[in-house]
């Protein structure tokens, strides 16, 4: 998801992101994986902030 810059900081993607897991749990989903090319703090944090943790697994990518 991408907020625009004159959206940011008013909640919106939280609220967002946090109905999403909402819906996950409610749905019996055992996990949710979010993946991000981002490495800025702040972002990290954002998503950390959210109910997400950092660590527990490791991804791949592959591009021809």
């Amino acid at each position: 998801m991408v907020t625009r810059p004159d959206f940011r900081q008013h909640g919106h993607a939280t609220a967002l992101l946090r109905l999403a897991l909402q819906t996950a749990w409610e749905q019996n989903c055992y996990k949710v994986m979010l993946l991000t090319s981002r490495k800025d703090e702040a972002t990290l944090r954002f998503y950390q902030k959210a109910g997400c943790e950092t660590g527990s697994k490791t991804a791949f990518t592959a591009k021809p």
